[in-house]
């Protein structure tokens, strides 16, 4: 039930975010270059709490994880994806499961630019049965 409730509201939140930023004017995209407070919820697996840096070149950019938890490791990449003006076109989130030659799985997610580009919402299916949502926020 708590899992159905997650998925309603995450949901209307991006309907709500999505509707709002493709009012925003073509042709302008944010710099996400920076460090971000991130909060992780693995659904039925926990939630995490990390500092992730991102490095954009262009429209596309990468998310590292500076703390590490017991889903991703310190270091490595979490997080991947592509501007398209002011709303992230395609983005993945890193799985902490991994795939039959040991590496890391990469999940299709759907993410959002808000608040003038200060937060980032992201979701995505892990393993086909549970919603991983993954909010950041710029650090000041």
């Amino acid at each position: 039930m708590k899992l159905k409730v997650i998925l309603i509201v995450a949901t209307i939140i991006l309907i709500i975010c999505f509707g709002t930023i493709a009012q925003s004017s073509a042709g302008e995209t944010y710099d996400l270059n920076g460090e971000w407070d991130t909060f992780f919820d693995h659904g039925p697996f926990g939630v995490d709490k990390d500092i992730v840096k991102i490095s954009q070149q262009g429209n596309t950019f990468v998310g590292v994880t500076l703390i590490g938890s017991k889903h991703i490791s310190k270091g490595e990449e979490t997080i991947k994806g592509e501007l398209l003006d002011k709303m992230i076109s395609q983005v993945y989130s890193h799985n902490h499961n991994q795939d039959a030659a040991g590496e890391g799985v990469w999940n299709d997610a759907q993410g959002v630019i808000i608040e003038e580009g200060n937060k980032i919402l992201i979701q995505s299916y892990a393993i086909n049965f549970f919603v991983k949502t993954i909010i950041m926020t710029r650090k000041q």
